[in-house]
């Protein structure tokens, strides 16, 4: 199991904010679906992961384009879907070159935001096919459960969770991230480099 962990948080209370959205969906859609993606992981890890519009948030999220000065530039559309950066990194960006759907075919922002946040968290890729940190894009199959893999990796990094619990931070935090989810995954080939979606 440790050969697929990386470095990880030193802290079991996080923060994210989304900086910069696209127009392929609305604000609100955008915001539940990235909840969901960290809620996948909180549901069973004890970590607690809470938005915020605070500057000094742990962890930030956006769409990019191009070359968007973090040393690893998109490609433009059908090439390098998202990519994040290990802790303490903090960093995930979407390309925002592609066209991002949520609970249809195509390229689900709930099912690739959930293994950029594995990313966030410390995991790296894992030859099992069935987790969601396998290094292919699983396209859209709805009722999708955390797999055993995944389960036990995100669980050695951080310890099991403990239950939903919440709070109020400063600047306008907002959902306290905790809880169950479901998603299927379906091949469709992708290669990740270091910690990259590329479809091939």
């Amino acid at each position: 199991m440790k050969e697929y962990q990386c470095t990880k948080w030193s802290k079991k209370s996080l923060t994210y904010r989304i900086t910069g959205e696209t127009d392929d969906l609305s604000s609100a859609p955008i915001r539940s679906e990235i909840a969901r993606a960290f809620k996948f992981w909180t549901d069973v890890a004890d970590i607690e992961i809470t938005e915020t519009s605070c500057s000094t948030s742990d962890i930030v999220i956006s769409f990019e384009t191009w070359d968007h000065n973090d040393g690893n530039p998109f490609d433009g559309e059908g090439g390098v879907l998202a990519h994040a950066f290990y802790p303490p990194g903090g960093m995930c960006h979407f390309d925002d070159s592609e066209t991002w759907v949520i609970n249809r075919a195509g390229y689900d922002l709930f099912i690739i935001g959930a293994h950029e946040v594995g990313h966030l968290l410390g995991l790296r890729h894992t030859d099992d096919t069935s987790a969601l940190m396998y290094p292919y894009y699983p396209g859209y199959t709805a009722g999708y459960t955390i797999q055993a893999y995944d389960r036990a990796a995100i669980i050695a990094h951080y310890g099991s969770g403990t239950g939903t619990t919440s709070k109020q931070l400063p600047c306008s935090a907002s959902l306290v991230i905790r809880g169950n989810i479901s998603i299927l995954l379906s091949m469709v080939p992708i290669l990740y480099y270091f910690d990259i979606f590329i479809i091939s």
